[in-house]
């Protein structure tokens, strides 16, 4: 069986270490310079990574999320960067993923995440506590916050973040690149690339 590489430090990196009580099958992580508290092997930048590490004997999970924020431009860039490797999912023990649910390459589904009947792309992340509900269509490099409600029939685009506690009514459609605000309410669908927060939610940008 092929090693794990984590693609970046940090928070999200370690909370996926702490869904694996048997870490050997991580070879160890990258990123700029060493991070402080990663109790994993630094192996080097991306550089390093790319021409010492080959994608016949090692596949890859994008750990970085945050810089200053939610990055999923920077996500985007490393997924192209690294796409010669096969992507590895991470599902925590006892996250619930029902057995007619679809999870694509390099997602990380977290502690008490409810998949129900759903599709979900690549490299997306659903975060601790989050539900997404029977029917929905989650895009690639989606960012899914701790708690949120994504109801049946949803559609989200690629590349869009649903912040922490977020609701999205049932049947409406969010539109690639958007960015849901922390515990906003979408009640129709967006059909416009932005940001949007509130009860129900308006575009600020």
């Amino acid at each position: 069986m092929k090693k794990v590489i984590l693609v970046g430090g940090g928070g999200h990196a370690l909370s996926l270490l702490e869904m694996m009580p048997d870490r050997s099958m991580i070879e160890g992580y990258a990123d700029m310079c060493p991070i402080e508290g990663m109790p994993i092997r630094y192996l080097g930048d991306d550089d390093h990574v790319l021409h010492s590490f080959l994608p016949e004997d090692f596949k890859i999970h994008i750990a970085l999320v945050f810089t200053s924020k939610v990055n999923l431009q920077l996500r985007h860039s490393l997924i192209k960067k690294y796409q010669q490797y096969e992507f590895h999912s991470f599902i925590s023990g006892n996250a619930i993923v029902t057995p007619n649910s679809l999870i694509g390459a390099g997602c990380a589904i977290f502690h008490r995440a409810v998949v129900n009947r759903a599709e979900i792309g690549t490299n997306t992340i659903i975060n601790t506590g989050a539900i997404i509900e029977h029917d929905c269509k989650i895009g690639n490099n989606v960012f899914v916050g701790p708690g949120a409600v994504i109801c049946g029939g949803v559609s989200v685009g690629d590349n869009t973040i649903i912040g922490a506690g977020a609701i999205i009514r049932n049947g409406v459609k969010v539109e690639s690149n958007s960015t849901i605000g922390m515990g906003s309410v979408v009640v129709k669908s967006i059909i416009e690339e932005g940001t949007y927060i509130g009860n129900p939610v308006t575009r600020i940008k």
